[in-house]
């Protein structure tokens, strides 16, 4: 009795050892990382413009850019860009912007945006990413497109979703290996000085963080080139057709999800802010494996123990 209670007392020395290591790495990720938006704090079927720092450019469609139950998880809450039900089912440009201070990359400097991100299979072209403009909700031409610097692309053509990158003058297709309704964490590696970005991503096909290239580039230039000026506004826009007017029937449904917007202004992070059970599975594996290996080995173990 004596020794099964020495190796016991082992192993939760042991245990708890295990589950203060997962807690510090989680605690690490979420400190060096900024929540700007996880939407649990507002109703599902509500606008998300003039909702903290958001604002929308909806036209008539006031719930164009809009909170609602995730299709994964209905529990969930996520920004969903565009909806299959709106009038003749049909969206077209729209810009969604979030203005947070906590979101300025300073000019010289590297941040790690991080945000998840799904889709319908009704889908709608749309563009994610940073801008040095302050409001580009603003420009009433239809051209928020071209104010984007950092820009993460999901492009679909019949049959086809492609995640793309803006390299310059060019959108760069990176991988046609996804799918709708998947969620797929995103990292934005936005480097301030060198004016570009390198695109990281996880989920669906890719169960691992896999690093995106384009015929083994992996380092995508700012759509305007180099500047010296900081990235102050994180910026979402749905496609259009070429001539501005309103969409046609084959194009610009929707909807799209965003969920979980972080960034972490003080370099590369390319941890997972976000808590998932996986990572709180293999703790209690850990511990399990803890347990058993101390009560098998409860003679040696009771030898060594020289205190509770």
């Amino acid at each position: 009795m004596k020794s099964d209670r020495c190796s016991l007392r082992a192993a939760f020395s042991m245990s708890l050892a295990v589950i203060v290591s997962c807690g510090a790495l989680t605690e690490t990720a979420m400190a060096e990382f900024t929540l700007i938006d996880d939407f649990e704090s507002y109703s599902v079927g509500g606008a998300i413009d003039g909702q903290g720092y958001w604002q929308a450019e909806a036209g008539a469609n006031p719930v164009a850019a809009g909170v609602s139950a995730d299709p994964l998880n209905p529990s969930n809450r996520v920004l969903s860009i565009g909806e299959a039900g709106f009038p003749s089912g049909r969206l077209g440009h729209r810009e969604t912007i979030n203005t947070d201070p906590a979101l300025r990359i300073v000019q010289g400097t590297t941040a790690t945006l991080f945000y998840r991100v799904a889709w319908d299979v009704h889908q709608v072209a749309t563009s994610i990413g940073m801008t040095d403009v302050a409001n580009p909700i603003s420009d009433v031409i239809f051209n928020s497109f071209t104010q984007f610097e950092s820009q993460f692309i999901l492009s679909f053509t019949p049959g086809t979703d492609d995640i793309a990158m803006r390299d310059g003058s060019a959108a760069r297709i990176l991988t046609a290996d996804v799918a709708p309704l998947n969620w797929y964490n995103v990292w934005l590696v936005i480097d301030n000085a060198a004016d570009t970005t390198k695109l990281f991503i996880q989920g669906g096909a890719f169960s691992s963080q896999t690093q995106l290239d384009y015929l083994g580039d992996t380092t995508f230039l700012f759509r305007n080139g180099v500047a010296n000026n900081d990235l102050l506004t994180f910026l979402i826009v749905t496609g259009r057709n070429t001539s501005n007017q309103p969409p046609n029937p084959t194009e610009n449904i929707g909807p799209v999800y965003v969920d979980d917007l972080y960034i972490d202004t003080s370099g590369v992070n390319l941890t997972n802010p976000v808590p998932e059970p996986g990572g709180i599975a293999l703790c209690c594996c850990a511990v399990l494996v803890q347990i058993g290996t101390a009560v098998r080995r409860r003679r040696a173990g009771c030898r060594r123990l020289t205190a509770w």
